[in-house]
């Protein structure tokens, strides 16, 4: 019989390892399987739960905002009647300025429009006025011109009655024709001369 061998000289397998499917034997250690289920199912969990952290973290954040945004329109509509009343008072204050300007232009408008009706009446009656005195006038020119026609015609007769005084057979023949001739154009000639 040979010596006792030792596990490390025979066996190239680590120690543990069941030798060809036979159970370890009884000095060795039994080899264990790592649990690859419990270590994924960990793995597993700790994701999960790294993802609910960051999907909290979000959730916290979206309600800071949403927090934010209704206290600042909350301060919005603490300030929206104050600032309401103040623009209604300002409107109504401009309404008023407006009326008041309003009425002040139609009474000047209406004192403006009395006015001039006034001066339209009086314009009427200056040109009714003008009409006559124009037609008298009118009138007046044309007396005037027929008496300045009827004048000329009475001068050039008189004229001609005194170159009569010459060309009759004497002077006195000449200044007797002249008289007669006179004295036929004086009822024509009298009204054209006063």
């Amino acid at each position: 019989m040979s010596a006792p061998r030792t596990h490390s000289d025979s066996d190239p397998r680590t120690p543990g390892e069941p030798r060809n499917g036979a159970p370890p034997a009884p000095g060795e250690p039994a080899h264990r399987k790592r649990p690859w289920g419990w270590i994924a199912l960990a793995v597993l969990l700790a994701t999960a739960v790294v993802g609910l952290a960051i999907y909290a973290s979000n959730l916290n954040s979206d309600l800071d905002d949403a927090n934010a945004k209704i206290s600042s329109q909350q301060q919005q509509l603490d300030q929206a009647p104050d600032t309401g009343v103040a623009a209604a008072t300002a409107a109504k204050a401009a309404f008023d300025d407006l009326s008041a300007q309003l009425g002040a232009a139609q009474e000047n408008a209406s004192q403006t429009v009395d006015a001039a009706a006034a001066r339209l009446d009086e314009a009427e009656q200056a040109a009714t006025d003008a009409k006559g005195t124009a037609d008298e006038a009118q009138a007046e020119v044309d007396a005037a011109q027929a008496k300045a026609e009827t004048a000329a015609t009475c001068a050039q007769s008189i004229l001609s009655a005194f170159s009569g005084v010459f060309s009759g057979a004497n002077v006195q023949a000449g200044v007797e024709a002249a008289v007669a001739e006179l004295e036929k154009l004086q009822p024509q000639c009298a009204p054209a001369l006063e």
